[in-house]
């Protein structure tokens, strides 16, 4: 029961940011709307602060009004209007003692921790789990940068390859400070 509430006031959440497009610093430099901005035919990258990326193929930058989530991809179902996959990128002070501590609490007790990839040209973990709902991500890549904690985590309903698209956001990944 908990566990259904939890994800339904997350989708609902994120349902709500993506259309309501509240305001928040920074805001992505080619946002074409008040809500989102469809990814590019031709690639480029957003700034979004002391970052820059590529959006994925087939989703979209929105907006979010949580003030260390710095980034926000979705990628919309059928219909639409829901989100199926969800990409946000969170930065803040670690609560966490070391990268790898992170890691740990995001695997759990069946996550997997892939220890070696790389963010810009910071060192990275890569954390899976085996979640196929929004409630909990399934891809998660941690890093720290300039004594920040990146968190770049990805989320599906279902069959969505949403670890593609965290990897490609981590592939054309730049720092801008």
């Amino acid at each position: 029961m908990f566990r259904q509430l939890q994800r339904k006031r997350l989708l609902s959440v994120a349902f709500v940011s993506f259309l309501a497009g509240c305001s928040q610093p920074p805001q992505p430099t080619n946002s074409s709307g008040p809500n989102v901005a469809a990814a590019s035919a031709t690639p480029q990258l957003t700034a979004f602060g002391a970052f820059a990326t590529e959006a994925p193929q087939d989703w979209l930058i929105a907006r979010t009004n949580t003030p260390q989530t710095m980034a926000f991809f979705v990628q919309l179902g059928s219909d639409g209007k829901t989100p199926n996959a969800m990409i946000k990128v969170d930065v803040g002070k670690p609560v966490l003692p070391t990268l790898q501590a992170t890691a740990e609490a995001f695997a759990g007790e069946d996550g997997t921790i892939i220890p070696g990839a790389k963010v810009g040209d910071e060192e990275a973990i890569l954390v899976e789990t085996p979640s196929a709902t929004n409630a909990r991500p399934c891809v998660i890549v941690a890093c720290v940068h300039n004594d920040k904690l990146y968190l770049i985590m990805g989320s599906k309903e279902g069959d969505v390859d949403v670890k593609l698209a965290v990897e490609h956001l981590v592939k054309t990944w730049q720092w801008t400070d």
